[in-house]
């Protein structure tokens, strides 16, 4: 639905009904699901995500982690219970998680890394 409404797919995926219900965006998200179930392609496209979702949290954290060193000063609307050490052992839990995840199943996790590097 967002990639209609931005001109990148089809605008016919960016119809929404009068009640709010982007229909066509829903029936091409569940054709597209469940065509990846019947060409076994749903796990090597869910062994792809999970290790790249896990590096989007390792990244969130870092990321907040080096903005308040950078700018400790700034009003943030939002603060981080038990800082430095909450966010260090998240990201250290995320870290681990995430190299587990590529070492279980390494070519899928890299297949992510180069797809989501591919298109960003």
């Amino acid at each position: 639905y967002a990639l209609a409404r931005a001109n990148i797919l089809p605008r016919q995926l960016g119809v929404v009904l009068p009640n709010g219900t982007p229909i066509w965006a829903l029936l091409f998200g569940a054709v597209a699901g469940a065509l990846s179930i019947l060409t076994d392609s749903y796990m090597a496209l869910a062994s792809m995500t999970v290790s790249t979702m896990q590096a989007v949290v390792v990244l969130t954290v870092l990321a907040a982690i080096y903005l308040r060193l950078k700018e400790p000063e700034l009003h943030r609307p939002f603060r981080i219970p038990g800082y430095p050490w909450s966010a260090l052992v998240a990201l250290t839990f995320a870290a681990v998680l995430m190299a587990v995840f590529v070492m279980q199943d390494p070519w899928y996790s890299l297949g992510g890394f180069v797809l989501i590097t591919a298109t960003w």
